[in-house]
This record gives C-alpha cells, structure tokens and sequence, in this order.
C-alpha cells in the first residue's frame, strides 16, 4: 500500500497510482514521491545501470525519517542475529531484491548509509555516475572508493553494529553527523578535512539543517586555516632546503601564528626548528663575510676561524654552495700564507746575505793587508 509511483529506468516519467494514495498521509505521499524520483535521478546519472540494491538503498535514504523509521533496523537486526542477511553480490539481483524484500529493503539503506556516513554525500553520487562508464558496480565501487567491493562490504558489516546502536539515525539530508570532519580538525587532518567539508556545506546549503550549516561552515573556515598553515610550513621547509633563509624565517613564523590562532601545536616545535637552522644560516652567512674582509686585509689567522666556523654550520645546513665557497677562502687563506712564508724567507735570505757582504766589507775596510793575505 505504501507504493504509490514506480520510476521507469530510461524513460522521462514517473507513473503514480493515485487510488493507492488516498489511504496515506501528506508526508507519507511526498515521501513516496522523494522515493521514486530518486530512482529515476539515480537511473539517469548512471545510465540506467545502478542495481536495484543500491538504488532501493539510496531511494530510502532520501525519505524523510517518520515514526515508523526505527522499524527497518529493528528489522535488520533480526535477520542479522539469524544470519540471514544478503551478500552484495545478491542484492546486486532485482529478483532477489524483491523476493524478501523485509530483508532487502532495509539491508540496502544500510548500505548507503554507511558508504554516505563513511566517504560521503557528493562520494556516494560519484559512485552512481561511475556505473554509466564502468561494467558493473563492483568496478564502480573500486574506482569510487579506491577499495575492492570485498573489502567494502566487510567494512560495512563491521560497522552494522554502531548501526544498530543509533547510527541509523544519521541521514546527511536531515540529521548530518560533523563528529569525523570535527576529528579530522581537531588532529590537524586540514587538508582531508577541507575536502570533505566543502562538500558538506555545499551539501547542507540544500537541506533545512541551519545549524549544521553554521557548524560545519566554522569547521570549513577552520579547516582552511590549518591547511593554509601547513602550507606555509611546507613551504617554510621548501625555503630551507634552499637555502633562503629570509624566506624559512617569514613562513615558518607565519605558519606559527595561524596554529596558534587555532590552538593546534602538534607542528610547532618542527616549525621553531626550521627558524632556528634558518638563523643559524644566517649568522653563519655574517660570519663567512666578515672572515672574507678580513683575509682582504691580510687577517688571515682571524680569517681563518671565521671562515672556517662558518664553512661548517654552512655544511651541517647543507649549504653546499657557501660551503664550498668558504673552503675555497680557506685555500685562497692557506695560498697567501703560503706566499707569506716564502717572501719571509727570502727576506731573510737577503738579510742573511746582506749581513755577510756587510761584515766582509767592515773587515776589509779595518784590516785590508789580512783581507789581501787571506784572497
């Protein structure tokens, strides 16, 4: 009695067995009528291809939750304690779909609420459209889900009993559940929880939840901070290793107060971490200029201790250009020294030589008759 329209798959109508509707009330009618639209959407985005448990499963979803909501999961409790639920593969038959459909009604909403509840709304109408492309629905589901239709389907009967325990209350049109993409932020999982949300918001802008649209938009402008601050520091990151130093030390402090703004401080430390070295490589850079000028000035032994503390925080940095230039500077250093103990000894050389031809000539000009006796 409850069926008053049937969706043709593949064609532009919907027929409605108006004698059927006068029994029931407005909002059981428009129920039915939310129903068997879906059907018909669900047929068209996927080409007339979605199996009939997954479309019994998304058409339920869409109905409004009622009074006699409760019934189905009581329901499917049962025929779960008695082992009498349908593999996926079955419910991927319309005969047997509709030869117990008590089981099979109920059993397909629990499917789509736990792949909408698990990945998601706008997730779950990308899985639709990939059965108009794809040969079956276990290929659509793997190339949706990025997981096999086995490996689905027994996650889905692990979480059949927080289904049960009130999980089945939780419908993304009428009762959306933010507790996960609240986790996700709440773990610094931004990025994740960034995707998920947009879709969200989008998604609750079309239902009367206005709360939920508040909540999840906060989630959404704090879920964009937290990503835009690991941007930030990945970039922080990407500054040092490229030894810009200016750049690591901009980055890394603007990431800082983006977490701090959200009281998230798991990447802090890392990120003091990145201003530190960066410093450090700045220190360092002062150190190797002022060790150059002062071996332009022929410092070299001040030189030297400059040039060569600086070469090695330079190297521990990974800076190997100003590593390499600070050796060089070490070799142009020991070169001049080089020089220098050469030229001192020639110098002395000369003196040496000098102070004879001196003394020869000084005996020469005191006693020149022992000078001609001696030649």
């Amino acid at each position: 009695p409850g069926v008053v329209a049937h969706a043709l798959n593949n064609r532009a109508e919907i027929a409605i067995a108006l004698t059927r509707t006068q029994a029931l009330s407005e909002e059981d009618i428009v129920n039915n009528m939310r129903h068997e639209l879906t059907h018909f959407f669900a047929s068209l985005l996927s080409d007339g291809n979605l199996t009939a448990g997954f479309q019994e499963g998304i058409a339920q979803y869409v109905e409004k939750p009622t009074d006699r909501t409760s019934y189905d999961p009581a329901v499917l409790q049962l025929a779960f304690d008695q082992q009498r639920l349908l593999s996926w593969n079955q419910l991927d038959s319309s005969a047997e779909v509709f030869r117990d459909p008590q089981v099979a009604y109920p059993q397909s909403l629990s499917i789509a609420s736990f792949l909408i509840d698990r990945y998601g709304f706008a997730k779950f109408v990308d899985f639709i459209k990939a059965n108009a492309t794809e040969p079956g629905y276990r290929s659509a589901l793997e190339a949706t889900y990025g997981q096999s239709a086995d490996e689905l389907e027994a996650e889905w009967r692990t979480y059949l009993p927080d289904y049960f325990a009130g999980r089945w209350q939780i419908n993304a049109l009428y009762a959306y559940d933010l507790t996960r993409v609240t986790q996700l932020v709440d773990n610094g999982a931004y990025s994740d929880a960034q995707s998920e949300l947009t879709d969200i918001t989008e998604l609750l802008r079309t239902t009367d939840q206005v709360d939920k649209l508040t909540e999840a938009e906060h989630l959404l402008a704090e879920a964009q901070q937290g990503a835009a601050a690991g941007a930030l520091a990945d970039e922080a990151r990407q500054a040092l290793l490229a030894n810009d130093y200016a750049q690591t030390i901009e980055k890394s402090n603007a990431a800082i107060n983006s977490y701090q703004g959200l009281n998230y401080h798991a990447r802090i430390e890392e990120i003091q971490v990145y201003i530190q070295r960066a410093e450090a490589g700045q220190d360092a850079l002062v150190q190797l200029n002022q060790g150059e000028q002062l071996l332009s000035r022929f410092r070299l032994f001040e030189a030297d201790q400059q040039i060569y503390d600086a070469t090695m925080i330079l190297q521990s940095l990974g800076n190997q250009p100003q590593a390499d230039h600070g050796q060089a500077l070490l070799a142009a250093s020991s070169r001049r020294k080089s020089w220098l103990a050469y030229g001192l000894l020639g110098i002395g050389g000369l003196l040496v030589i000098f102070n004879v031809i001196r003394r020869l000539v000084f005996r020469y000009k005191t006693n020149p008759l022992e000078m001609e006796y001696t030649a």
